[in-house]
């Protein structure tokens, strides 16, 4: 798994350049809302680009995880992502199939799988993933194919600028970052973790949530900061379980106000005095930037972590195990692929 993960810087550019290569029907135009549809590993990118469009750029954005999507949501002027990264996650492809008659602007992000084969049908186009990688290690080739297109469809989002900052920022975790990396997970590789984050790092957040799940095979959650200072912090304080948990900040000093400042401080001085907390800061200048070499970090501890307990960082039995468990039980049968 370590390699993937030392694969981002290529495959970000990889999907700089199928960003850019897209060929985008002449009748798309600027979007006036934005929606991304996945599940797991493949909406992680929906999850950073709705963020930045929505509390930057004042963007309508929505990310829907499951098989019931609000079609009256999706109008003329909605763009929206499909995104699975095997093609075949039946989640996705039921909400591809509530859409099918919704005339909004439809890309496709895969690798492969039924998602390009219904594509391919409805003439919908498709931005291509690298295969045979893990969906969860395509997140920075997502990011930046996705990006592209929202530039080309007017949505200034200095796409190319941000992406070549976020290159250089990942390439400079991976090449110093590791033994800090290896370090935290030597902390926390026997304990349940809980990551927090505000602004920004909230998404973050969540990415390094999902990566201890399946890469470290850890119970992990993720809470957004200064919502948890209004109830689990009461949690955290009357807590008997303190040998349990460690407690992860992830902070961007440059997103936050004087009070905001004052409010995180305290948080993780009151925690510390129980609890094994450590803090992650990045300032790096770009936003996404800031972002991406976060998530980058929560990548190496989380393989770490699958090293120092002698694990495969790569194996998901139990979501395959309920992936086969559904074909048998026909879930495409049920959806009806082959009627559409």
């Amino acid at each position: 798994m370590i390699n993937e993960i030392m694969m981002a810087k290529d495959l970000l550019i990889n999907g700089m350049r199928n960003g850019e290569e897209l060929k985008i029907p002449d009748w798309f135009k600027k979007p006036d809302r934005v929606a991304f549809i996945g599940i797991g590993g493949s909406a992680m990118a929906g999850e950073i680009i709705s963020w930045i469009l929505t509390n930057i750029h004042g963007i309508p954005s929505q990310v829907f995880r499951g098989p019931e999507i609000p079609t009256n949501f999706f109008t003329d002027n909605t763009l929206v992502f499909i995104i699975s990264y095997s093609g075949n996650t039946w989640e996705t492809l039921a909400a591809f199939r509530s859409l099918k008659d919704v005339s909004s602007m439809k890309i496709s992000v895969t690798s492969n799988g039924k998602l390009a084969e219904l594509s391919s049908r409805f003439n919908i186009s498709v931005i291509p993933l690298t295969p045979g990688i893990q969906p969860r290690s395509s997140l920075y080739e997502q990011v930046a194919s996705l990006l592209m297109v929202l530039d080309k469809l007017g949505i200034h989002i200095r796409a190319s600028q941000e992406l070549e900052h976020s290159k250089h920022a990942i390439e400079r975790v991976l090449n110093n970052e590791q033994d800090r990396a290896y370090e935290i997970a030597s902390i926390i590789a026997r304990k349940s973790v809980v990551i927090y984050g505000y602004r920004s790092m909230s998404v973050v957040a969540m990415r390094w949530k999902t990566q201890f799940n399946e890469n470290a095979k850890m119970m992990a959650w993720y809470e957004t900061l200064t919502e948890a200072n209004h109830n689990s912090l009461v949690g955290w304080g009357e807590s008997e379980e303190s040998d349990n948990y460690s407690i992860i900040v992830l902070r961007s000093p440059r997103e936050e106000s004087e009070p905001v400042r004052e409010t995180l401080n305290w948080f993780q001085e009151y925690l510390s005095k129980r609890f094994y907390l450590f803090t992650y800061e990045t300032y790096e200048e770009s936003l996404l930037a800031r972002i991406l070499s976060t998530c980058i970090m929560g990548d190496l501890i989380s393989v770490k972590v699958s090293e120092i307990k002698n694990i495969d960082a790569k194996s998901v039995r139990p979501i395959n195990a309920l992936k086969n468990y559904m074909e048998k039980w026909g879930v495409y049968n049920y959806l009806g692929f082959d009627r559409f």
